[in-house]
């Protein structure tokens, strides 16, 4: 028999999940999804930020356009290495606990370069170890911030728009996180700009302390016997499979364009610098007002137009961007490139959240982040492909791979069949 304490507890958690699935707000009615998120906002701004300033003092240092490639590898090979891994950790132990562990790293990591830059003893070696370390604390954080998400939220209904609005995080902070970072080395100076970010990380860390999730049990046994049970897991089955390399298709062929972008800017379109900045934030744009528009209106319905119409359109987006020589059209196309691929992948990232066991999730999630940190591989791949046929033909060949796997899942009747039952998980 219940407690009067315990009712009490039961109807205000019950009135809670009501005003969160009834609020304009969405998941940010829930205490503990938006004290997680504005730690979110503190810890992604800072890292767009850090990425800059590590970057310009990079240059400073070399003067070489060599050595921030270098900076890049280094960044996402760290991150590359331990994805997997890192999917395993979230599995094992506390993922608050975990999470919480990779921002205090990444805070010490950014006040050591702070104290280097300040001594003015900062060297171009310092920065590869500091890109190094980052990526691995990256490639632990990224699944574990992903699988933790779910936990946070007391009612299946709300989950697209938590992942939503979790999505929404990196995209705002792509659109002014790193305007933000030239202007503070502009203003304060490198050293400080180290500082901003480390105080940055330290509020979202202490947030995080105000976050509860539930206490679950953890496997315990050999890594990599639970790496590989993650791995044939997705392998064996069609809906995750499907998901995830759709995934891969779009993140390794369809958003390598970025690679590319000073070759559109200066020899296509003519615009230099500047446009090739409005021509990133046009797609960055339209990636916030995808994340908008599945958070607060599309909240479940129609995945599997979303996922694959979503993916479809994507790709013929980016085949616009890659033929066209009016700027208006490019900008355009950019815009609404970042609009449908935010749609589709959100939609994607739901579908995978609500059909993969509590158990596995970190280790399915560390998959799925794997197919992100390929992207700088992408680019490698479209750069050797325009060394060969231009610009154009190399991109417009990405968006069109990315135009034909959504039409081949479409032509799948058990794909579509997995998505509408995956469907009916999420929408409680």
């Amino acid at each position: 028999m219940s407690t009067p304490r315990e009712t009490d507890t039961e109807q205000q958690e019950q009135e809670q999940t009501h005003r969160a699935v009834t609020s304009p707000l969405g998941s940010l009615a829930v205490p503990n999804f938006r004290n997680y998120w504005f730690s979110a906002v503190s810890f992604v701004m800072g890292w767009q930020i850090l990425r800059i300033v590590i970057a310009w003092e990079g240059y400073e240092l070399t003067n070489s356009e060599i050595f921030l490639g270098y900076l890049g590898f280094a960044m996402g090979f760290g991150t590359i290495s331990v994805n997997l891994i890192g999917g395993v950790a979230a599995d094992r132990v506390s993922r608050l606990a975990l999470l919480i562990a990779t921002q205090v790293c990444m805070t010490i990591t950014v006040t050591v370069l702070m104290m280097l830059t300040f001594g003015e003893v900062l060297a171009p070696w310092h920065l590869l170890a500091a890109s190094a370390a980052i990526g691995i604390i990256q490639g632990i954080d990224q699944p574990t911030r992903t699988a933790v998400v779910p936990a946070l939220i007391p009612d299946r209904r709300l989950l697209m728009n938590a992942l939503a609005l979790s999505s929404s995080v990196w995209q705002g902070t792509r659109v002014f996180g790193p305007g933000l970072g030239g202007v503070l080395i502009e203003r304060i100076g490198s050293a400080a700009t180290f500082g901003s970010v480390t105080l940055g990380y330290g509020l979202g860390t202490l947030l995080l302390f105000f976050v509860r999730i539930p206490r679950v049990d953890r496997i315990r046994g050999n890594v990599f016997k639970e790496l590989f049970e993650g791995i044939t897991f997705i392998a064996r089955r069609n809906l995750f499979a499907s998901l995830i390399l759709l995934t891969f298709v779009d993140s390794f062929f369809g958003v390598a364009y970025i690679q590319l972008m000073p070759v559109f800017a200066r020899d296509i379109l003519g615009i230099g610098a500047d446009g090739m900045g409005l021509m990133l934030g046009a797609s960055a744009a339209g990636g916030l007002i995808g994340t908008g528009l599945a958070a607060f209106w599309v909240k479940g319905r129609w995945p599997l137009v979303l996922l694959l119409g979503g993916g479809g359109l994507f790709g013929a987006m980016v085949m616009l961007f890659a033929f066209s020589t009016v700027l208006w059209l490019s900008l355009g196309a950019l815009f609404l490139s970042g609009t449908f691929n935010s749609l589709s992948q959100i939609t994607n990232l739901t579908l995978l959240q609500s059909a993969v066991p509590e158990d596995l999730r970190g280790r399915v999630m560390g998959v799925f982040s794997l197919t992100y940190s390929l992207i700088p591989l992408g680019g490698l791949q479209v750069g050797a492909l325009a060394e060969w046929f231009g610009a154009p033909t190399a991109v417009g060949i990405g968006g069109a791979i990315a135009v034909m796997f959504a039409i081949a899942l479409a032509l799948r009747t058990s794909f579509a069949r997995d998505v509408r039952v995956a469907a009916r998980t999420a929408g409680g």
